[in-house]
């Protein structure tokens, strides 16, 4: 390894700029594209758009020409003449580091030294000899080693690519590795694995379409000069053989088959990073081995009032968080029914161990990288409903240290939003970590102290919030009241149900309220009882009223039976308002209103809706409504249009 030392890359002193050799000035008439950029400059003379696509024509798919390497380094040495680009600070002082890694290997004895480095540096190796171990001292002079704990970590394709952002990577890994195989028939060969690929995916791809595409990647080559197909021509004759013509098709071959999705691994004697080895010990201490090393897809039940259990969810939380998907929280987890349990799906890949590496930027344990990447999420978070998301994963994942500040985070954007929306949005979650912060043992006061000030904020603002506004944003607002009408009772604090269904009185009967809201808020108040039978009666009735348009009606009553049809079955007084309001519409109006009506009642059980046609036929025996059977004949004439409005068979 003769590479500059990491610890002495990460130094952080102050340096100038830039660092040169002694070289000569760069000539004023010289193209800045060639000094920015020699090797694009030298693919422009030779006909290619981009260096990359020459650099593959020319050394990769161009044969094996013995003196192809002495080109390549008489390529270099022209272009790093004295006059040409002047190189950064770092890479002098890497390059003199490597010539003193090089006399210091001729001192220890080493008579056949062979240097594995990027062409650009060949010409500064040359001249090892030439160039004095004092002037390269003087490069590397003040430059103090910081201490580091440094290791191997795996390979893959994707970060070897030159797509990953690496600069020194390569155009096509995968491409690249059959190439380097050196079979014979490498068209042939590439196109068989795509073929392969898309059946896998199924896909059509038949032993005729490889015969075509491999015809056809020839043909490009040849009209454009080239000894072989490269991967421009391997992309185009498989988006015309294979992909029909599709993008998204054509991504995946190039994900697979061009860029590749191949891992190394690492040997396990060798160091291993901080995190991982805290992350091994986590893992052993919530009795998780068996599935990190099991390589087929496992079901984890938790019971989170078991302690190595609660240790297990803590962790993949806090995994989770970091970006390194090991588990999965399946939905309709049980938590959320109200036990103490959860069920992850669990499946270790061999790239999750990239994850993890690339997850010690944050910390060197689980713990201490799950709380530094849940504070900096917390900076981009600008709105309540995001914050009090992140705050729900850090109590599950126990980040205790993090969480205060973003408490206090979270009570000064609540002092600055006046959106009662966000107040609504934002309550389900404060109440869900208020109902199992015991399980998870975490400290409740100060989101119960939250959750309080967003009740009586949203009791303030909802009125107006629900005025004068259009029908797809109340009904955006009518599913939040609702969401938040189930949960505010399960606060422990009485008086604010009390507040909450005081601001749903004044919804009730307030004018300019959407009428989604008002009936929404009619239907509420008369399941706690708030609202006697003759009162919701009554407000039913000037709901479906004349000095409404049928259209306001119609979504009154939607909001009003939302939830369950029931209330219709057991209080004849309410039906025999709806049936009177129906029957009174005019022809046109119910045929412009059918749809919604249909679509309030679809939303009823097919049982219920069973009993409300034998209700609509039939009547309610034995009640002050209706105590005779209509007219069998009669009534049968009105059943297509009791189905259309019903849905019911």
């Amino acid at each position: 390894f003769m590479d500059l030392p990491a610890g002495m890359l990460f130094s952080a002193e102050e340096e100038p700029p830039q660092l040169q050799l002694p070289l000569e000035p760069i000539p004023e008439q010289q193209a800045p594209g060639w000094v920015d950029d020699p090797l694009s400059a030298i693919a422009q003379l030779a006909g290619f758009t981009d260096s990359e696509r020459w650099w593959e024509a020319t050394f990769e798919t161009g044969g094996h020409d013995p003196n192809t390497m002495k080109i390549l380094a008489d390529m270099m040495r022209a272009m790093r003449e004295p006059g040409g680009r002047r190189e950064s600070a770092e890479t002098l002082r890497r390059e003199a580091h490597m010539r003193l890694r090089l006399h210091q290997a001729v001192k220890d004895g080493y008579r056949r030294i062979a240097v594995v480095c990027g062409a650009w540096h060949l010409p500064a190796l040359e001249q090892w000899r030439q160039i004095k171990p004092s002037s390269d001292r003087a490069l590397l002079k003040g430059r103090k080693k910081i201490k580091i704990e440094a290791t191997w970590t795996p390979w893959s394709y994707d970060r070897l690519s030159l797509q990953s952002g690496y600069q020194a990577g390569v155009l096509a890994p995968a491409w690249y590795e059959l190439l380097f195989s050196g079979r014979p028939d490498i068209v042939s060969r590439w196109m068989v694995k795509v073929a392969r690929l898309l059946r896998s995916e199924a896909f059509d791809a038949s032993s005729a379409r490889v015969i075509d595409a491999v015809s056809l990647a020839q043909t490009l080559a040849t009209l454009r000069g080239l000894r072989s197909p490269g991967i421009e021509e391997l992309k185009e004759a498989a988006l015309s053989a294979f992909c029909e013509g599709s993008e998204e098709r054509l991504a995946l071959v190039e994900r697979r088959l061009i860029f590749g999705d191949v891992v190394g691994k690492v040997p396990a004697h060798l160091p291993k990073a901080p995190l991982q080895s805290d992350l091994e010990s986590q893992i052993r201490s919530a009795r998780l081995s068996r599935e990190w090393k099991s390589t087929e897809p496992v079901t984890k039940k938790l019971d989170l009032r078991v302690d190595a259990n609660l240790l297990a969810s803590r962790l993949l939380h806090r995994l989770s968080l970091l970006e390194v998907p090991w588990g999965i929280l399946r939905e309709g987890s049980t938590e959320s029914q109200g036990s103490f349990s959860e069920s992850w799906r669990l499946r270790w890949k061999p790239d999750l161990a990239l994850r993890v590496l690339e997850a010690s930027m944050w910390g060197r344990t689980v713990e201490e990288a799950a709380t530094n990447r849940l504070r900096n999420r917390a900076k981009t978070a600008h709105d309540l409903p995001a914050l009090i998301a992140l705050i729900e994963i850090g109590l599950k994942a126990q980040l205790e240290t993090a969480l205060p500040d973003l408490l206090q985070q979270l009570q000064k954007l609540a002092a600055q939003t006046r959106e009662v929306a966000h107040f609504l949005e934002a309550l389900p979650p404060l109440v869900n970590i208020l109902r199992y912060g015991d399980v998870r043992r975490t400290a409740a006061a100060p989101v119960e102290e939250l959750a309080g000030q967003l009740v009586e904020r949203a009791c303030i603002g909802l009125p107006a919030a629900s005025s004068g506004i259009q029908e797809e944003p109340a009904a955006v607002l009518f599913e939040q009241v609702r969401n938040a009408h189930q949960v505010i009772p399960l606060l422990p604090e009485t008086s604010w149900q009390d507040d909450w269904l005081k601001a749903l009185e004044t919804l009730s009967i307030q004018e300019r309220v959407h009428p989604l809201l008002q009936g929404g808020a009619t239907r509420m108040l008369f399941d706690k009882e708030r609202l006697n039978l003759d009162t919701t009666a009554s407000l039913l009735a000037y709901g479906l009223s004349g000095g409404q348009s049928p259209y306001e009606a119609v979504q009154w009553l939607e909001g009003f039976l939302h939830g369950s049809g029931l209330l219709l079955v057991f209080h004849p007084d309410l039906w025999t308002i709806i049936d009177e309001w129906v029957t009174e519409l005019p022809l046109e109006r119910f045929q412009e209103i059918l749809p919604l009506l249909r679509r309030s009642f679809a939303r009823f059980s097919q049982a219920e809706r069973t009993k409300m046609l034998q209700i609509a036929i039939y009547g309610f025996r034995g009640s002050s409504i209706e105590d005779d059977l209509p007219d069998p004949d009669r009534a049968k004439k009105v059943w297509p249009t009791l189905r259309l409005l019903i849905g019911g068979n």
